[in-house]
């Protein structure tokens, strides 16, 4: 939270939703239909990715709420086909945080276009599959040590524990006090196997990261995307800036 010592690694909702929406606006799939589960969660995720498309130009052109069943009288609500057939679209946003409803929606819309969101292609801080930026290396030395794959949270873990250390063997600092500080102030390069080195966001203290943009088996690139400019650091045009930050420090 603001205002504290809290440092955030794994992306927020709002930097993952403007990955995909920078993805799909920079291959001119502007005209996006929305599929919103039931769940609090999805509601969650839909508002974000609303937020992210009016951010970088991309258009809902319609919404679409579904729930998981076969009843006829809701079909409205449960047949893909029919969901997606009334209006066209350049791709579909999917919300389905429980996943039972979103796996069979890419084979059985009406019209043949891409899936992302809780499907097809998805946004995430780290992805096992990277195979750019020594992020191999840093997969097998986990798979070697844990016997499964690395997922983001294990990422996380790994960035925060390596930064800390980084911190106490380049500088002086020894205190808990004088590590957030120099946390704060970017005095060590913060290591990612992403291609860039990271640092923390003075306003609401998020890493800045590219995001990964992958399906289930292959990483397809990495954002912030070519074209989409920020003042300050290409980074900085994934997720929230400082004055949508109630608390942020200008």
């Amino acid at each position: 939270m603001c205002g504290t010592d809290l440092f955030h690694i794994i992306p927020s909702q709002s930097g993952l939703t403007d990955a995909l929406a920078q993805f799909v606006v920079r291959r001119n799939w502007r005209k996006i239909l929305m599929m919103v589960g039931p769940e609090e969660s999805d509601a969650t995720l839909a508002k974000s990715f609303e937020r992210s498309a009016r951010k970088f130009g991309a258009r809902i052109v319609d919404t679409k709420p579904f729930i998981l069943g076969n009843d006829p009288r809701s079909r409205e609500r449960t047949n893909v086909a029919l969901m997606t057939s009334a209006v066209d679209y350049d791709a579909l946003f999917l919300a389905d945080t429980v996943g039972d409803f979103g796996r069979f929606v890419p084979y059985r819309m009406s019209r043949p276009r891409p899936v992302f969101g809780t499907e097809g292609l998805q946004a995430s801080g780290w992805y096992f599959m990277s195979e750019r930026y020594g992020a191999p290396q840093l997969n097998r030395r986990f798979d070697r040590l844990a016997h499964r794959q690395m997922t983001d949270s294990d990422w996380s873990a790994w960035v925060a524990v390596r930064t800390v250390g980084e911190i106490v063997a380049r500088t002086a600092a020894r205190a808990p006090s004088d590590i957030v500080r120099n946390l704060r102030e970017g005095a060590v390069p913060i290591e990612l196997s992403k291609g860039v080195t990271g640092s923390f966001r003075e306003w609401d203290q998020q890493l800045r990261q590219p995001i990964m943009l992958h399906t289930y088996n292959a990483v397809i690139d990495f954002a912030p995307l070519d074209g989409f400019l920020h003042e300050h650091s290409t980074l900085d045009t994934l997720g929230l800036e400082s004055r949508d930050v109630p608390c942020g420090r200008r």
